[in-house]
């Protein structure tokens, strides 16, 4: 079951302080063995309020394409923070898409868009993101495709808390609404 407008707050339980978030839901993951995690997640900041960001993307805080959220396990010892700038990557954009998730104890993947498909013209690998990469210790683990309704790949060797993790994240980022999506609706309103 998927929560939206999770907190009447603006103080959230992870890494990032946010005013104005536009978008916020919570739901609980399921992974392998009985792993269960709760996880919240917010985006279209209007402002942030993290040096982090500053010095992990190198842009302007005025942007508010950011999407991020916290991955608790029910043992209350493991917890996961992830942020992601600029998910859908934006038509034509400069800025990447690219992001991070890292647990308390420091265990971090990078996400990377995918940009292009197999085959296709480079120009078009300018046009929009087609998912994300997960990678750990330099190798691709796990993507998450956001076209369409969406696919999920996470290897399988991977332990169950990993897979768990990821599982969060790239669920997060196929039930958020895209900014495009947003500025259409709001135009036929």
């Amino acid at each position: 079951k998927v929560r939206r407008g999770w907190t009447k707050s603006y103080d959230v339980p992870f890494l990032l302080r946010f005013r104005g978030a536009k978008e916020k839901l919570s739901y609980t993951q399921f992974g392998p063995n009985g792993l269960q995690a709760e996880v919240a997640c917010v985006s279209k900041f209007k402002s942030v309020e993290l040096p982090l960001l500053r010095d992990y993307f190198s842009i302007p805080l005025d942007l508010d394409n950011f999407f991020a959220g916290n991955i608790a396990f029910g043992d209350g010892e493991s917890n996961w923070d992830f942020l992601l700038h600029n998910p859908n990557g934006d038509f034509l954009r400069k800025e990447a898409s690219a992001g991070f998730v890292q647990s308390a104890a420091g265990k971090r993947f990078e996400i990377v868009a995918v940009r292009g498909l197999k085959g296709q013209p480079d120009w078009m690998k300018e046009l929009a993101v087609y998912g994300h990469e997960f990678h750990l210790d330099g190798r691709v683990v796990a993507a998450v495709s956001t076209v369409n309704k969406g696919t999920v790949w996470i290897d399988p060797e991977l332990d169950g808390e990993l897979k768990t993790v990821v599982a969060a994240v790239a669920t997060g980022l196929l039930l958020r609404t895209g900014v495009e999506e947003t500025a259409v609706d709001s135009l036929d309103s």
